[in-house]
């Protein structure tokens, strides 16, 4: 069984990424997004806004898929 992992950044890249493992687990998706990224300060705003970030780009969503 295949997890597919899929983060959606700001500025519309789609970054996949599968995993295979042998028996579904639903929060597996949750801790791989968490292992992926980070949190930290938006740049270029007046007040202090947090979000989350992959490789230095600001994200806006993902979604995991099972095949």
């Amino acid at each position: 069984m295949k997890i597919i992992l899929t983060i959606i950044m700001m500025n519309g890249y789609i970054h996949n990424y599968e995993y295979k493992v042998d028996k579904y687990d639903p929060n597996f998706c949750d801790h791989a997004f968490k292992k992926l990224t980070y949190s930290g300060k938006v740049k270029g705003k007046k007040y202090t806004q947090i979000g989350t970030f992959y490789k230095s780009k600001e994200v806006f969503a993902y979604t995991c898929s099972i095949a």
